[in-house]
C-alpha cells in the first residue's frame, strides 16, 4: 500500500472520530501504526506522517475565509459583515478567519474562499460606473 492511502486512510479515521485531544491522538496513531507494522509496511512511517501532515495543511487552505479591507483600519469596521456572515450560516463556524489588505479596494470589504466571494465592495460599482460611462454614446 502506498503511502499516500495510509495518510488518506488515517487523516479520514481522525476526522471521523472528531478527536479534540493529544491523548486520544496517540491512542489512534499508536493504533494505526501497529496495523501498519503488522501489514509489513512499516518503513512507510516518515512518508505516511509527510503525506499526512499534506493533507491536513491543503484541508486548512480549504477552510479559509479572508476578509479583505482596503487598509488595516477598515479590518475592525468590516469585522462586523464577517460575524454577520458566519451567524447567518453563509460562513462555516468551523472556517479559519484571515485577515488581508487590497488596496485596490476603495472602500467596502470582500470575503473570499475557494468557494465563496462574498462582494461588499466598492470596486465593483465603481468599474460598473466607468463601463457604463465609457459605452454609452
Amino acid at each position: 500500500m502506498k503511502a499516500s492511502s495510509y495518510a488518506a486512510a488515517l487523516y479520514r479515521v481522525i476526522q471521523d472520530k472528531k478527536i479534540k485531544n493529544e491523548v486520544d491522538t496517540e491512542k489512534v496513531l499508536a493504533r494505526f501504526f501497529e496495523v501498519v507494522n503488522a501489514r509489513g509496511d512499516e518503513k512507510l512511517r516518515s512518508k505516511i506522517l509527510k503525506k499526512y501532515v499534506m493533507l491536513v495543511e491543503l484541508a486548512d487552505k480549504n477552510n479559509e475565509m479572508v476578509l479583505v479591507t482596503p487598509d488595516s483600519k477598515s479590518e475592525s469596521k468590516w469585522s462586523h459583515a464577517y460575524d454577520h456572515f458566519e451567524k447567518e450560516g453563509i460562513i462555516p463556524v468551523e472556517a479559519i478567519k484571515k485577515t488581508k489588505v487590497d488596496e485596490t479596494i476603495i472602500g467596502g470589504f470582500q470575503i473570499r474562499s475557494k468557494k465563496i466571494l462574498i462582494d461588499g465592495s466598492y470596486k465593483k460599482s465603481l468599474i460598473e460606473l466607468y463601463h457604463n460611462t465609457v459605452n454609452k454614446k
